[in-house]
């Protein structure tokens, strides 16, 4: 895993953690970005379980983030023996067509 954390100051003075990172396993990758508490845990060599993750398309290219009752939990008994980096999902272009209406 790649990962680049930002830490972002609000208007109120909070601050708000933002990752970009490319997630990957034995089948492919994917960038992903994830904001709040949750950017904490994508860090390198780091395995961890998304749950309630979607897929969008930003950019024309796919990107992976939480949706609002998403999670993401440290998994330390875990372990990926590869990588797939010949497999980028992010790296596919999309166009957006409009499908006409009937």
């Amino acid at each position: 895993m790649e990962s680049t954390l930002q830490n972002v100051t609000r208007n109120d003075g909070s601050i708000l953690n933002i990752a970009e990172v490319l997630l990957g396993d034995e089948t492919a990758t994917i960038k992903a970005r994830i904001v709040g508490d949750y950017a904490k845990l994508l860090f390198k060599d780091a395995v961890v379980a998304i749950r309630n993750g979607r897929s969008e398309v930003f950019q024309e290219k796919h990107r992976l983030e939480l949706d609002r009752w998403g999670k993401i939990t440290a998994e330390s008994g875990v372990k990926i023996n590869s990588i797939n980096n010949d497999k980028n999902l992010s790296s596919i272009l999309y166009e957006k067509r409009l499908v006409p209406s009937k």
